[in-house]
């Protein structure tokens, strides 16, 4: 490929956008022989999660400087005089921003950005999540990415769902690819077999606690599965502001669920699959999302899944699931009566969606980023 590509990871961000930062390069690494150079500039944090990724084309410099706080992202700080006096060293091709955030100081290169969920926050969802540090920081990096778009000459899009989107709101990017996640395959797969004998169902929702993701809109309609005689219980794995979560805990006890609901806090990232493949039912009912990284980990796992029907989520699953509209409780309910009570269908399903699993690689990924990169910087 012959290009030196210098990849701004700071923090990391998100877990999901450390799994993003792991994949990516992993699969940049098998590049070796092709010319590819990359260079990762990341805080010690996230240099020990890709260290294993280190091979001869990739060099992980680490830099506490490199990290994008958000009140960098309020006031448009440039970065630090000794974050720019190395990239000028190592003079890339390519400046590659995976968490959607350019600041100044980079002018001179030529940047292409990977856009998340920051841009898709609006400004009216303020009067459904009510005013908070999250909202206001939701709102801030919002403003950031929206700015970032337009500085970059090339924008990649996890879903085609997601460009849509963004360009419906007028933010034309100057050149623009879609490119859907990877997710890492799963040999081992050991779904849960439920026998005559297994009369409570095990549902699981494995995600960070925000408003978008939708809890309590979730909670009605358990509430809905539960008036049905269905009986169960799901975990809520994750974690989130305290005072939401609270919030999310009064509605479980509001709506009668307290011994249907658990919470088990945040869990390794490699304890999940253990947990995905316990569960009957696997939900997933976030509203807006850019990937759905979390929904791709269920497929690939074989999961029985129930997915809210917005944003890119219908994209990714295909027909891999269920799909329900999370603020119709009812709806909710149906879908997951249905895959509580339809054992054929369960199969039928978890075998659908490891097929479109596959078509998730981060070797898939890459090409087409780095195929786009060729035709207009070469």
């Amino acid at each position: 490929m012959n290009m030196k590509i210098l990849i701004m990871a700071g923090a990391g961000g998100s877990g999901g956008l450390r799994q993003y930062l792991k994949g990516f390069i992993s699969a940049a690494a098998s590049e070796s022989e092709s010319g590819l150079e990359v260079f990762v500039l990341c805080s010690e944090k996230v240099a020990q999660i890709i260290t294993e990724s280190d091979t001869p084309n990739v060099r992980i410099i680490t830099s506490e400087k490199s990290v994008t706080k958000l009140s960098d992202c309020l006031f448009n700080r440039k970065y630090p005089d000794e974050i720019t006096e190395t990239v000028r060293q190592l003079e890339p091709d390519v400046i590659y921003f995976p968490n959607s955030i350019i600041r100044r100081g980079f002018e001179r290169y030529r940047k292409v950005l990977e856009v998340h969920n920051q841009l898709y926050f609006r400004p009216d969802l303020i009067v459904r999540h009510g005013i908070s540090k999250t909202t206001a920081s939701l709102l801030i990096q919002r403003r950031a990415a929206l700015k970032s778009i337009k500085k970059a000459e090339l924008v990649v899009f996890d879903s085609e769902s997601s460009r849509a989107g963004c360009i419906s709101s007028g933010i034309i990017p100057k050149e623009s690819v879609v490119a859907h996640f990877g997710v890492e395959k799963c040999p081992d797969i050991r779904r849960r077999k439920n026998s005559e004998k297994d009369s409570i169902k095990k549902l699981i929702y494995i995600s960070a606690f925000y408003p978008y993701k939708n809890h309590k809109e979730l909670l009605k309609g358990l509430a809905v599965l539960k008036s049905r005689k269905v009986d169960f219980v799901i975990s809520f794995v994750g974690t989130g502001p305290e005072k939401y979560v609270s919030g999310i805990k009064r509605t479980v006890k509001k709506l009668g669920l307290c011994e249907n609901v658990k919470f088990t806090g945040q869990v390794p990232h490699g304890k999940t699959a253990e947990l995905i493949d316990e569960a009957d039912v696997f939900v997933y009912a976030s509203e807006t999302e850019t990937s759905g990284l979390g929904l791709m980990e269920g497929m690939a796992r074989g999961a029985v899944i129930a997915s809210n029907n917005s944003s890119c989520l219908p994209e990714i699953l295909g027909d891999g699931g269920l799909l329900f509209n999370v603020k119709d409780p009812y709806k909710t309910a149906d879908a997951l009566y249905r895959l509580c009570t339809n054992e054929e269908l369960c199969k039928t399903l978890s075998v659908k969606a490891v097929m479109k699993s596959k078509e998730y690689t981060w070797e898939n990924h890459n090409r087409i980023i780095f195929d786009k990169m060729k035709s207009i910087f070469s």
